[in-house]
Parts: C-alpha cells; structure tokens; sequence
C-alpha cells in the first residue's frame, strides 16, 4: 500500500478514515496534529505541576526559618 502523506489527494470518506484519532491506517496530517496537541498539553500540565511544588516547597521553607 501506498505511504499517505498529507500531499496525497484524498477522497472525503478516505480523508475521515486517515484524520480519525484511532484510525489504524497511516497517521493523516489530522492525528498527526492531535498528538502534537497532546504532548503540548502534557508538557505543559508537568511545569505547572513543578511550579506548584516549587512554590508550595518555598512557602514551607520560609515557615521552618
């Protein structure tokens, strides 16, 4: 089977088969894009987090002192 990249001229039903999140076929440049998305997402979840625990371990520090 062909390799689809997202410079292959797809008919519709084919495009929502490839875009689907879990579609086995290929990654389509849509679920290409979604787990991009995800990672941002998760990157962005962890800093937060550590931010968090950051300031939390600061404040509780200042206490002791």
């Amino acid at each position: 089977m062909k390799r689809i990249t997202r410079h292959t001229p797809l008919s519709d039903s084919l495009r929502n088969q490839f875009n689907s999140k879990n579609s086995k076929l290929g990654d389509g440049c849509g679920k290409r894009k979604w787990i991009a998305k995800r990672r941002r997402q998760q990157r962005r979840r962890r800093i937060a987090e550590n931010m968090r625990m950051l300031k939390s371990y600061c404040l509780w520090w200042k206490k002791e002192v």
